[in-house]
């Protein structure tokens, strides 16, 4: 450890010797605080800034500590200055291991050549100071200093102002009209919305328990998963146990998968078209009664029906009493 600690000073001793040949103005400082194995100052006069670098005994293996300062004069404002010293500080990053205080320093003279000269500077702030700035409290009417005033008070820029403020305000009272009108019209989009439609469970409690609707003549058509939509009588459902409670012997469907009911053949609810001639509570004013009185009225009422249901039954029974007898 020792040697490396002599081997670095010994290539500070050696860096040092020949930034003094190449800047005259580059000088040995001593470390006040102990903390540094050598401070070098190095003035460059063109660019009115001295650059102070603080080296550690590890130096070239570590940065330098960086100091800047320019004179009064110079064009170079304290954001500049912030600017300067990340980038060296960066530069003596990449370059550690190696003398770097050249590089650094060729770098900040770069960096001066490159900023706009004091003359530029003095004359961009001298225009700056004649272009007086518009009085804003005159262009409100509330300027309390008159003639008195530093700022600007000038009538064409005042009428320019107040026209730009009219129609400012102008497009605000329509953007205002504008929102109204939306507001009024998603309000009278909610007032024209759909009516609820009747639920498949609402049309079953009817079938169930209506006595003036026949459950026999109605026909379920449901959604099977395998086969697609599937019609069965509404009578071979089981529709009053829970579902979990059933086994694969005895059908019963969730609700969700109905699609339509039927009264005989005309579709009277329809979940996907939004038909409900059971309840009308769609807006179409037809219910099953409707739908009842005009099968009556074509005579295809149920008593009708009845009769030949009980016909067809009482012949069944006949038969099957015959074929008892024969055997």
């Amino acid at each position: 450890m020792a040697e490396e600690g002599e081997s670095s000073l010994t290539e500070q001793k050696e860096e040092l010797i020949a930034l003094q040949s190449m800047y005259p103005e580059c000088h040995l400082l001593s470390d006040n605080d102990g903390c540094y194995s050598n401070k070098v100052q190095i003035t460059l006069q063109e660019h009115k800034m001295t650059m102070v670098f603080s080296l550690k005994a590890t130096y070239p293996d570590s940065c330098p500590r960086i100091e800047i300062t320019f004179t009064p004069d110079s064009a170079v404002s304290e954001n500049d200055l912030q600017e300067l010293y990340a980038e060296l500080y960066d530069l003596a990053k990449e370059n550690m291991g190696s003398a770097m205080l050249y590089t650094l320093v060729q770098h900040a003279n770069d960096w001066v050549a490159g900023r706009p000269q004091l003359d530029d500077a003095v004359t961009m702030a001298t225009k700056e100071e004649d272009e007086q700035v518009e009085c804003q409290f005159f262009l409100k009417g509330k300027c309390r200093f008159g003639d008195k005033c530093r700022n600007l008070h000038s009538d064409a820029t005042k009428d320019e102002v107040k026209s730009i403020n009219e129609s400012v305000d102008e497009t605000k009272e329509n953007d205002k009209k504008m929102k109204k009108e939306k507001k009024e019209d998603a309000d009278d989009e909610i007032d024209k919305k759909k009516p609820p439609m009747k639920t498949a469970d609402d049309v079953i409690s009817r079938i169930l328990w209506d006595k003036s609707v026949p459950s026999k003549r109605f026909t379920v058509g449901y959604l099977d998963r395998f086969t697609g939509i599937v019609e069965n009588a509404f009578d071979t459902f089981d529709w009053t146990n829970d579902l979990a409670s059933l086994d694969h012997t005895v059908l019963a469907i969730p609700q969700h998968r109905i699609q339509y009911f039927k009264y005989k053949d005309v579709i009277v609810w329809d979940k996907n078209t939004r038909l409900d001639n059971v309840f009308g509570s769609t807006g179409g004013g037809v219910t099953i009664l409707d739908v009842i009185s005009k099968y009556k009225k074509l005579k295809v009422d149920d008593d009708d029906d009845d009769d030949d249901d009980d016909d067809n039954e009482s012949d069944d029974d006949d038969d099957d009493n015959d074929d008892y007898e024969r055997k």
